[in-house]
């Protein structure tokens, strides 16, 4: 199955294996990412990882087919993330 847009949460060593190995594959989905760290965010668009490098997470994964969480985390920070990101693709009626 291939998707056409990919979002990676986290952009540490989970996120560059996985985006250089779609490259690798020929894979040509665009691909954004988000890290909370703004170094991290930095080096990320310094080292070429992802296509677009986001500031925030909402922007991050707006447009994405396919969301990768790269990160390990406690169940406390993932229910919070999981929570926000729920908020941020099932907005309130108005």
């Amino acid at each position: 199955m291939s998707y056409d847009r990919v979002a990676f949460v986290g952009l540490g060593l989970i996120a560059s294996s996985m985006f250089w190995a779609m490259r690798r594959a020929g894979m040509g989905a665009h691909v954004t990412g988000y890290a909370r760290s703004e170094q991290t965010r930095a080096t990320a668009r310094e080292i070429g990882l992802c296509d677009t490098v986001c500031d925030d997470l909402a922007s991050a994964v707006r447009a994405a087919r396919r969301i990768w969480w790269c990160f390990a985390c406690r169940w406390g920070r993932w229910a919070r993330l999981w929570l926000s990101w729920h908020r941020i693709s099932n907005p309130a009626p108005r």
